[in-house]
């Protein structure tokens, strides 16, 4: 498991329920394969949320994680993420 630090670069507001975050973070988003997540929690001085929140990536690219999160929480561009992962086990399929 490791630990890394990420940094929101944009948020993408789907609907009325949902948003994207597009997170920054290097040498990490590679090695997510399906059916795993992350624990993230805001890296604030606060320790509002106490236990890290588990965090699905919907998309992937070098160096990019989109997490798709409720529009209910206000999240800003250049905000710091501490992410801990990977946690699960990845989907087997069958060929």
């Amino acid at each position: 498991m490791r630990e890394a630090q990420a940094i929101i670069e944009r948020t993408v507001r789907l609907n009325e329920h949902y948003q994207h975050l597009h997170l920054s973070v290097q040498d990490f988003g590679s090695d997510i394969k399906p059916g795993q997540w992350l624990l993230a929690r805001l890296a604030e001085e606060t320790w509002e949320p106490y236990l890290r929140e588990p965090w699905w990536p919907v998309g992937i690219k070098h160096d990019e994680i989109i997490i798709e999160r409720p529009a209910s929480i206000t999240y800003e561009p250049g905000q710091v993420v501490s992410l801990l992962g990977l946690v699960g086990q990845p989907f087997r399929y069958k060929r």
